[in-house]
């Protein structure tokens, strides 16, 4: 029998037997579509609904946006844990940090990164992620703090 996974709007995610991520409509129970790449999902790494049919899902390693229409990934990022990132839902924006302590600014509708910021860090280059305790984004602020300095930056950010 098929787990749920997550309900969003008029869809059931759940995953089968044969590790497959399986689409279905919620009131016909209709199957939709299939994916053989399931996505990372507990509390802390819930799915994001970026709206227009996506959500962005985290893996073990990397984030992808799926179009919940086609259950197709429309574009991925490998080095990118999905606790690292924060959204602008008004704007469209994802704000993620790499491991090199880079903050990419994505448009979530195509992927493209629109800019790249970096930040340094006392830590040694593999173990810098480790260093950012966490991402947030709220009224037009970017909030990123730092364990390893104790510093916490806030980025007026564009709209």
């Amino acid at each position: 029998k098929d787990a749920k996974v997550w309900i969003s709007g008029n869809i059931i995610l759940q995953t089968s037997p044969a590790n497959q991520l399986t689409a279905l409509d919620k009131q016909s129970d209709e199957l939709l579509w299939t994916n053989d790449r399931l996505f990372y999902i507990d509390e802390r790494h819930a799915p994001l609904d970026i709206g227009k049919n996506n959500l962005l899902v985290g893996f073990t390693r990397g984030i992808c946006a799926l179009n919940l229409k086609s259950g197709v990934y429309s574009w991925c990022y490998p080095e990118i844990y999905i606790s690292d990132v924060a959204i602008d839902y008004e704007s469209q924006i994802g704000y993620a940090m790499r491991e090199d302590l880079v903050l990419l600014t994505i448009d979530l509708q195509t992927g493209n990164v629109l800019e790249e910021t970096s930040f340094l860090s006392s830590q040694p280059i593999n173990e810098q992620i480790g260093s950012m305790s966490s991402i947030t984004f709220s009224d037009g602020i970017l909030a990123i703090s730092f364990s390893d300095s104790g510093q916490t930056f806030g980025l007026l950010m564009k709209p």
